[in-house]
């Protein structure tokens, strides 16, 4: 087997991949050339002096970091509105009501959670809702009142572990209090799935969290590549001018475990899980994607799969 894909990379591989190169440095000039259709950054001075909300407000840093103070200000600003239009991003508007929240929730047929144009597999929550449903059929029974009840002194059990590894930490002041959570939800996760890899003292158990963390891990590499599904992230045009090498260079180390992926998963299934065709070579103008701005992570997509795969057997 090994042979037989070593020979399929030599004869067929090197030249995909020139292919790709070009095809990535066009869609990178096409990515910066791209041009919002109104404001630009800082348009209308400081938030608080205006009347409307811009593209820019909602990614720039320094008002992420106090976050509190301009939900404050929007609260006031726009009280008694259920929904503003975010200008310089088309078709994007903030809600400041349940009941506009609700509505669109609701509203299957003009709003979806899938921003994608295309109705790529995201994630569960992102399907259609005939498929949603579908798939629902399927995992409900095994997430019953009764089935996550038999999980509650298990969950407890790890809630206290990580408890008492977080204060033991922070006594010396190096305690993770995000890890702590994650810790906590990955390893109730896994329960579920009726994977024990919580650390103990004797049996089969392992002696760290290592292969907790790699699952955290791998999991919040593939949040950072998709985010932000709803769109609102940075745009294209202020990637660097050279950072189309880094998604090729990804892109070059994605292809032995994909090629592994195929493999075990089948090329149909692969294809649609990467879509390397609107992921990479022609991206949607919205939503856009992480990727471009992290491509280090590429590699890890067939290895969170197999891993997936891995643990359903």
């Amino acid at each position: 087997m090994a042979a037989a894909l070593l020979d399929v990379f030599d004869a067929y591989t090197w030249p995909a991949l020139a292919v790709t190169a070009l095809a990535l440095l066009i869609a990178a000039a096409a990515l910066r050339a791209r041009k919002p259709a109104e404001l630009e950054v800082g348009a209308g001075g400081a938030y608080a002096s205006r009347d409307f909300v811009t593209h820019e407000d909602l990614v720039d840093a320094k008002i992420r970091g106090n976050h509190l103070a301009f939900n404050a200000h929007l609260h006031q600003r726009f009280a008694g509105q259920r929904v503003i239009p975010v200008r310089g991003e088309e078709g994007c508007y903030i809600a400041f009501s349940y009941a506009a929240c609700k509505d669109a929730m609701n509203d299957h047929t003009a709003f979806s959670s899938n921003p994608f144009p295309d109705n790529r597999l995201v994630a569960l929550n992102t399907m259609a809702k005939a498929d949603h449903t579908r798939v629902l059929r399927y995992v409900h029974s095994s997430y019953r009142q009764e089935d996550i009840d038999s999980l509650d002194e298990r969950i407890l059990s790890v809630i206290e572990r990580c408890t008492d590894e977080l204060e033991s930490a922070a006594a010396g002041e190096g305690g993770d209090v995000v890890r702590w959570a994650k810790r906590i939800h990955m390893a109730s996760t896994l329960a579920r799935l009726g994977v024990d890899w919580v650390p103990g003292d004797g049996g089969d158990a392992p002696s760290s969290w290592a292969k907790v963390d790699e699952v955290i891990d791998l999991n919040d590499a593939m949040v950072a590549l998709v985010a932000p599904l709803g769109g609102v992230g940075r745009r294209y045009s202020t990637l660097p001018r050279w950072q189309w090498l880094q998604v090729f260079l990804g892109i070059v180390r994605s292809v032995p475990p994909t090629l592994l992926m195929a493999w075990r998963l089948g090329i149909s299934c692969t294809w649609e899980i990467v879509r390397p065709d609107v992921t990479v070579l022609f991206p949607p103008s919205r939503p856009r994607m992480g990727l471009w701005w992290r491509p280090e992570l590429l590699p890890l997509v067939p290895r969170y799969c197999l891993a997936l795969h891995e643990l359903l057997q």
